[in-house]
């Protein structure tokens, strides 16, 4: 009887091993997985803030060139208006 508890013992004990190895290697597949997706994510809403990011620059300096153009023309005019006045 002891041999035979102890074969079932034994054999209860290494099924519930393996199935513990079972759930931990599906479980470390579908971590792997998930990690790999939100790598991906990340990838794509970082690529889309530096674009958002380039773009507001680039707007912000298109934004300072016309502002130096049109400072630039008032100058321009500024003067031309004090030569016309001291001219008269």
């Amino acid at each position: 009887m002891n041999t035979l508890t102890a074969i079932v013992l034994t054999t209860s004990f290494a099924a519930n091993l393996f199935g513990a190895t079972a759930i931990a290697d599906d479980l470390a597949t579908q971590l792997h997985t998930d990690a790999e997706q939100h790598i991906v994510e990340l990838r794509h809403t970082n690529q889309q803030q530096a674009k958002l990011a380039l773009s507001k620059a680039i707007f912000d300096l298109l934004a300072q060139q016309a502002a130096q153009q049109d400072a630039a023309v008032l100058l321009v005019r500024q003067d031309a208006a004090a030569t016309d006045t001291a001219g008269e």
